[in-house]
This record gives C-alpha cells, structure tokens and sequence, in this order.
C-alpha cells in the first residue's frame, strides 16, 4: 500500500483533553487552512465575542468526531476553559502553533 494513502485512510486521533478522551479528526490541507482562518477569529483568554463562539463551534465540528452537529446554543453550555482547551487540541493535531 502506498504510504501517503495510509495518512489518507487515517480517520482521527486519540487526544485527552482536562481528564476527557476526544477524537480529532484527521483533517485535510484545506480544513486546516479552513480552521487557521477561523482560528484568527478568536479572542485573547477571557475573552469572548459573538462571532467568536460560532467560529470556536465551527473548528470543533470540523476537527472532533462526534461533534459535527454542535449547535451554538451547546457550545455556549460548555465551560469556555474547556471549549478552548478542544480547540487547542484540534490544532496541536492539526500542525498549527498554538495560540498564546
């Protein structure tokens, strides 16, 4: 089997995230960049805008299985430690530096 196609049929990663097993998915070159835009969109710790939510719901559904049809209102019930916490992880997967 050719190597790159086993990096293709590759479905997700095992990540603990505050004591909690999620899945990150393995994203493709395009999600990624997709997700480093939307990353962009957030805040500093402490922080947190409108449009800030939806883009923190929308890299969380893109990069975690089983989260593909989070709705806002589920976002905004999470601790926002823990929603940044996903988020980091799904970067950290993703290749991306980490925001500081």
């Amino acid at each position: 089997m050719n190597p790159l196609q086993q990096f293709k049929d590759r479905k997700s990663t095992k990540a603990k995230v505050n004591g909690i097993d999620i899945y990150i998915k393995s994203l493709s070159v395009g999600q990624v960049e997709e997700i480093q835009e939307l990353y962009k969109d957030t805040g500093e710790e402490g922080e947190v805008s409108g449009n800030e939510f939806d883009a923190l719901r929308t890299i969380i559904s893109m990069g975690i299985e089983g989260c593909e049809e989070i709705t806002l209102d589920e976002i905004k019930e999470i601790p926002l430690i823990d929603i940044r916490a996903m988020v980091d992880a799904v970067m950290k997967a993703a290749g991306l530096v980490e925001k500081k």
